[in-house]
């Protein structure tokens, strides 16, 4: 009998430490919320999902800046190796695809204002395939110049 009254009087104390316990806890949760007010945790979050997505977009901008360069520089390299084999139709097919990923990149950055890096490269690109449509003569190593820039291009656009 005895040992079952400890018993009980032990469950009493633990109950009333555990309401005590929630009472302070919500004490506690009243206290913060009155010291930092619902404006200030929505003004915060607001914030966080600003960074994040201002940092998600930043990648994407990134990813398909990059991709367009490099798809261009693709493109540079075939047409230097159709010069090479001597077949001029292929370059200038080669030229204009170069040409095409070179704005879509030059659109994408001008989009988020850091546009004009892709202007020497797309008037480069544009006069090779001027020159070659007019049957002119022109020297390989403007290509090696213009890859030797994309190539800058592409390790800045981190």
């Amino acid at each position: 009998m005895e040992q079952r009254r400890k018993l009980i009087g032990r469950d009493v104390v633990i109950k009333l430490f555990g309401l005590l316990f929630l009472i302070v806890l919500a004490f506690g949760a009243g206290y913060y919320s009155a010291q930092h007010p619902l404006e200030d945790l929505k003004k915060k979050a607001e914030q966080l999902s600003k960074a994040v997505l201002d940092g998600t977009l930043g990648a994407e901008r990134t990813l398909r800046v990059r991709h367009a360069l490099l798809n261009g520089k693709g493109h540079l390299v075939q047409a230097k190796v159709e010069v090479i084999g001597r077949n001029f139709g292929n370059v200038t097919k080669e030229l204009s695809e170069a040409l095409l990923d070179f704005e879509s990149a030059s659109l994408v950055q001008r989009e988020y204002g850091k546009g004009g890096g892709l202007d020497p490269v797309i008037r480069e690109v544009k006069e090779l395939h001027r020159l070659l449509t007019e049957h002119q003569e022109f020297e390989r190593s403007r290509f090696d110049s213009i890859l030797k820039h994309v190539d800058t291009l592409i390790a800045g656009s981190d």
